[in-house]
């Protein structure tokens, strides 16, 4: 017969001999790991603080017959990016001139109420400030995207559908691309493609090199049209659909098929300035408006074939959409004029466009030169917000 303290002793001894066992596990596992992994993560741990979740709150109305208790639903979540180690935060697309509330989430689970200092209308780029609290990023380091090459690995690392900070790695497959969105009317060139995993919610996300250092902000995944314009112009091995319409330049962004391993992030040496200068002069406005210039053009580049036609250095870009009654719509810019240059400066790219604009300020008098017909006409704007 077995007493009380005989099995009270055996129970130990059988935890004490599963609680060894597991240890040696664990040792064996964290001696087995090899150097590659052992590297891996570390760049985790260093890159993965830097990113936090993003909540932007709209106030909802009460139902009828109710007390009017203030009330907030989440308009959306995306992901932040940690500017240094005291409590300021980029993310990107989040119309912040229009949330009633903006919470931030930590790898960690902390969360808290973020101040709104500015949103950049040119670069979609949104500052965000917590003040009073510990912040649990120890060290930021931003890289230069400039130095990438294509074949560069890269981790990414984003809050998909609101798992915070959830890293992927991949490579940089291609530089310098151009997205444009019909629905907007607007083009964003000078993005990094990456293999990296990018979903919904990854948007604002850090996008580091293998040395931790932050080269760029996760900016969306590669769609392709079920109808209208389609991408096989940059995917020439693939069929285009029967009937399909003619096919554009660039590639389209739109709501439609996801497409694996194609994903764009925003450079670093594009948002460094633009939050430099909303650090400079922030901008909070409860409702409607930003900080960023709009100029009301969209371009693309200017090809071998057509700059030939033209007598024209490749350079340059030609100006493909004007906004009716926008800033250069109303100085006189007609759509396939080629845009020379902005406030002195030469436009050879679609990204020198961005650099430039993202260095004045709306309301701002400036000249831009186009060449029309051969001539080149000199014309006067006013930038709008």
């Amino acid at each position: 017969m077995i007493t009380l303290h005989a099995f009270a002793a055996s129970r130990s001894a059988r935890l004490a001999f599963i609680v060894a066992t597991m240890a040696a596990s664990t040792a064996g596992r964290a001696q087995g790991l090899d150097a590659s992994e052992k590297d891996t993560i570390k760049l985790v741990e260093r890159v993965r603080p830097t990113c936090v979740l993003v909540r932007v709150q709209d106030r909802a109305e009460p139902a009828p017959n109710r007390k009017r208790i203030p009330r907030f639903v989440n308009r959306t979540q995306l992901s932040g990016t940690a500017w240094d180690s005291t409590g300021t935060f980029v993310t990107l697309g989040a119309d912040l001139a229009h949330a009633d509330r903006v919470f931030i989430t930590f790898h960690d689970g902390s969360e808290f109420r973020a101040t709104i200092v500015a949103e950049d209308t040119t670069t979609s780029i949104g500052v965000l400030k917590i003040e009073g609290a510990p912040v649990p990023v120890s060290a930021v380091t931003w890289g230069d995207s400039k130095k990438l090459v294509v074949g560069n690995r890269v981790i990414a690392v984003g809050c998909p559908f609101g798992f915070t900070a959830s890293p992927s790695f991949g490579w940089v497959s291609g530089l310098d691309r151009e997205l444009v969105d019909p629905n907007a009317g607007s083009n964003t060139p000078g993005l990094i493609q990456v293999t990296t995993s990018v979903n919904p919610g990854d948007t604002g996300g850090p996008l580091a090199n293998s040395s931790g250092e932050i080269v760029g902000l996760l900016s969306s995944v590669f769609r392709r049209p079920t109808y209208g314009p389609s991408m096989f112009s940059v995917l020439p091995n693939v069929a285009p659909e029967r009937n399909a319409p003619e096919t554009p330049k660039t590639w389209v962004f739109q709501d439609s098929l996801s497409a694996e391993g194609i994903g764009f992030a925003y450079p670093a040496h594009l948002v460094r300035p633009a939050v430099e200068k909303l650090l400079k002069a922030p901008n909070v406005k409860p409702a409607g408006g930003s900080s960023g210039p709009w100029l009301g053009i969209t371009v693309e580049p200017i090809g071998p074939a057509l700059a030939a036609q033209l007598g024209i250095s490749e350079d340059m870009v030609l100006v493909d959409g004007v906004t009716r009654n926008g800033p250069a719509g109303l100085a006189g810019i007609q759509k396939y004029d080629v845009l020379v240059s902005l406030d002195g400066k030469e436009i050879p790219t679609q990204e020198s466009l961005m650099e430039v604009l993202g260095g004045l300020t709306p309301g701002a008098d400036v000249k831009a030169a186009v060449r029309r017909q051969g001539q080149t006409l000199e014309l006067n704007i006013k930038l709008e917000r």
